[in-house]
């Protein structure tokens, strides 16, 4: 029988106050700026642009990366001091968690569920946490089970100030300086490309399309960004049709309320809710992706109907990716990838249109 979906609130980690309060130092740049006089604002580096506001604008976003970054590395300075005892596993599975933000549609999100104990000071601990860094299961979910199997003999590094803070891995990941370098390049580019953009393309396009110079900026960039999603869905769904197949349960089958407050305006949809679980290398895991990389949201009516193509109960097959089992899927991805490339021509041709060319 499968193990239930876990629907309690996941504990929050709150973030540290130093943290926080660079955050909220850089909101109230923010404001402090804005007030400032037009003649202070001309003195500075792009005063008196708007580039200037979009990158106070965009300063919070970009502290808080900062921050987390610096916060961790902290944390793991700090772990380095700390003491070491014996333990041994007392649990090793897989936990589904099922998460639900801001109104949209339910998410359901595959973890390693592993706890140990140890002593320290002649007391009897128990852990739950791997890492300092968070948990966030995916492709490292099957290796790190067989790191830790029930039973296994593991070292446990604890804050002897406080031995319920305690981890098994204490060091940086070894991808991380990677990742970090990678997130730093992404915005790096966009940035220039984005302002290479406006100041060429816009002189460009302002002796021909006049007035509607930004019209045509903005047409030509979302038309571009939803080319590149219609070809990134195009790539998954032909890498997904050579997926492996696992057997699967589903487990649950009804609809889910979906709002959305954009522009002022509540809006209520329906979604299917159906998930399922299905076992992959011997891992017990949980999803509820009916389509392959498609949020499906509509009436009602269309979600119950949806929704009844799967009956609690009913055996499935399981299309997943063997890189990364929990990512997984009833159906691959069909038509409505097209309705992206539609849509992205449409752009080219207001931006043509707003441009003069017809």
């Amino acid at each position: 029988m499968a193990s239930k979906i876990n629907r309690q609130p996941n504990p929050r980690n709150e973030p540290p106050a130093a943290a926080v309060a660079v955050v909220v130092a850089s909101i109230a740049l923010l404001v402090i700026v804005s007030m400032l006089p037009g003649s202070w604002l001309a003195a500075l580096p792009f005063g008196d642009s708007d580039y200037f506001y979009v990158a106070l604008i965009a300063l919070p976003m970009f502290t808080l990366l900062c921050a987390a970054i610096v916060t961790k590395l902290l944390q793991v300075r700090a772990a380095a001091k700390w003491s070491e005892a014996a333990g041994r596993v007392t649990l090793s599975s897989t936990e589904a968690r099922a998460q639900q933000f801001a109104g949209g549609t339910s998410e359901i999100r595959n973890f390693t569920n592993i706890a140990y104990t140890f002593k320290a000071g002649g007391k009897t601990y128990s852990g739950t946490r791997i890492s300092i860094g968070d948990d966030k299961g995916g492709a490292n979910l099957e290796a790190t089970l067989k790191r830790y199997p029930l039973g296994a003999a593991v070292t446990v590094f604890y804050d002897p100030a406080n031995p319920k803070n305690c981890v098994l891995e204490r060091d940086v990941p070894k991808d991380f300086a990677k990742g970090i370098a990678g997130i730093f390049i992404i915005i790096a580019v966009t940035i220039g490309a984005i302002y290479g953009l406006a100041q060429a393309g816009m002189a460009l396009l302002q002796d021909k399309a006049g007035s509607s110079a930004p019209v045509v900026v903005f047409a030509v960039l979302f038309g571009l960004a939803l080319l590149l999603g219609f070809v990134a869905l195009q790539r998954k769904a032909g890498a997904a049709r050579s997926w492996p197949i696992a057997p699967g349960v589903i487990e649950t089958s009804s609809t889910e309320r979906v709002t959305d407050n954009a522009g002022g305006h509540r809006r209520t949809t329906y979604a299917p809710l159906v998930e399922y679980s299905y076992t992959v290398n011997g891992l017990e895991l949980h999803g509820k992706q009916i389509t392959l990389a498609m949020v499906m949201s509509g009436s009602l009516a269309s979600a119950e109907k949806t929704a009844a193509r799967y009956p609690v109960g009913r055996k499935v097959d399981i299309h997943y990716n063997p890189e990364n089992p929990e990512i997984a899927a009833l159906e691959n991805v069909g038509a409505p990838a097209f309705l992206l490339l539609a849509a992205a021509a449409g752009c080219f041709l207001v931006a043509a249109y707003a441009a003069g060319l017809f």
